[in-house]
């Protein structure tokens, strides 16, 4: 972050600005894990974000860095279904889950 200071009353205002941006921050180390459930393959992860191979088609993990409040991420992919054995109108196709430190809690969470 840069911030050109004219004057010296400028320097408190420039200060706040930093902080408060520090402060809005709601989760740090942010990271998903999209796993394929039984019968389905996950292609292409479409994200700029670094990704880490766990199983190839079937578990991923992308590190998304931070998150500031109100501010939320979409990650579209690629999934093959295969077709459905049961009647059932409940078959999961993918199970995600996340982990990140919670800043005001300042404790990691696991959802």
């Amino acid at each position: 972050m840069y911030y050109f200071i004219e004057n010296a009353d400028s320097i408190a205002s420039s200060f706040a600005d930093c902080l408060g941006g520090l402060l809005s921050v709601a989760a740090q180390g942010i990271e998903l894990t999209v796993e394929a459930c039984e019968g389905c393959k996950i292609g292409r992860l479409h994200t700029p974000k670094p990704s880490t191979t766990v199983e190839e088609g079937k578990k991923y993990r992308i590190a998304f860095g931070d998150l500031q409040e109100g501010e939320s991420r979409d990650i579209p992919f690629e999934i093959t279904l295969n077709s459905c054995s049961s009647s059932s109108s409940n078959t999961p196709i993918i199970k995600l889950s996340a982990s990140y430190f919670h800043m005001k809690k300042e404790t990691m969470v696991d959802c």
